[in-house]
């Protein structure tokens, strides 16, 4: 999120865009994370979720316990009393939102690694990592700035996270540009 502040700074200089990678890994500890975050008196708070990791845990669960998918539709649902806390996501991966900026597609991928095979179609030195996003050669939001408008309207055409259809591939990664009005 900071390399699209420093990239947008016109349009969010009144934003203050404070990304965070949560420390907690777990579902739960992102949820409180976002509670966490509301109490704290942010204007809006995005919570972006990989839905790939979501559909692993839930396969993983054991007999008897809670698939993380009814947990995060649970968090989902509280979460939605809140005007000002948006759930973005993507399914399976950022990748997958990434990969929407050079092809329009539907195509189901089983995770991340999937997207990110077909990525590095585009980005064939595409690393999932810090120094990656953020590289002194151009971030990544700079090099796909271009082509921000074809994966929104690629994205737009996949529409919404539907939780009856959990396998469709999505990225709603287009709401929190239209909530930042970067378009």
């Amino acid at each position: 999120m900071d390399v699209l502040k420093s990239n947008e700074r016109d349009k969010t200089r009144t934003i203050s865009i404070t990304p965070e990678i949560p420390k907690k890994k777990t579902l739960k500890g992102q949820y409180e994370s976002v509670l966490s975050t509301l109490k704290e008196g942010y204007d809006q708070v995005a919570w972006i979720v990989d839905l790939d990791t979501i559909l692993d845990e839930s396969r993983k669960t054991p007999s008897g316990g809670k698939p993380a998918t009814q947990a995060f539709l649970e968090y989902r649902q509280k979460l939605a009393k809140f005007s000002n806390v948006s759930i973005v996501v993507n399914n399976p991966c950022l990748e997958f939102w990434l990969l929407l900026h050079f092809k329009e597609t539907a195509a189901k991928l089983n995770n991340c690694s999937q997207a990110e095979t077909e990525l590095k179609r585009y980005l064939p030195d595409y690393e999932k990592s810090q120094g990656y996003y953020k590289r002194k050669d151009g971030d990544i939001y700079s090099r796909l700035k271009p082509m921000l408008q074809t994966a929104i309207a690629h994205a737009q055409k996949l529409g919404n996270y539907d939780p009856e259809n959990p396998q469709n591939a999505k990225s709603e990664m287009f709401t929190l540009f239209e909530l930042l009005i970067i378009n």
